[in-house]
């Protein structure tokens, strides 16, 4: 895949995430890992559950790619995350503040 190609597919990814998730899910294959949490398996229903999770946790999260480098097929991607604490997730308390991940 050349490089655009592969910064393409990520952007839409990251675009779609947390507003249309079957759309990110089909931007991934069945190899995918959530580095989050390595133990949960793979595939799309690994992304799936995470995002029900982040989405309780964290109901206004959004995504802003800070910066993409892509060589060949592989993209690297630094992003930061906002959103209001609302829920639990691995084990954190709920205190409601606006959070930075």
């Amino acid at each position: 895949m050349p490089e655009n190609a592969a910064k393409a597919l990520v952007l839409l990814f990251y675009s779609e995430l947390f507003r249309n998730l079957e759309a990110a899910v089909e931007c991934i294959g069945s190899t995918y890992v959530d580095h989050n949490d390595e133990k949960a398996g793979r595939g799309q229903e690994v992304l799936r559950a995470h995002v029900a999770a982040m989405r309780q946790t964290f109901p206004d999260f959004r995504i802003k790619i800070e910066d993409m480098i892509a060589e060949g097929d592989r993209v690297v991607t630094r992003v930061v995350g906002n959103g209001t604490h609302t829920g639990c997730m691995d084990a954190n308390r709920t205190d409601g503040p606006h959070r930075a991940r």
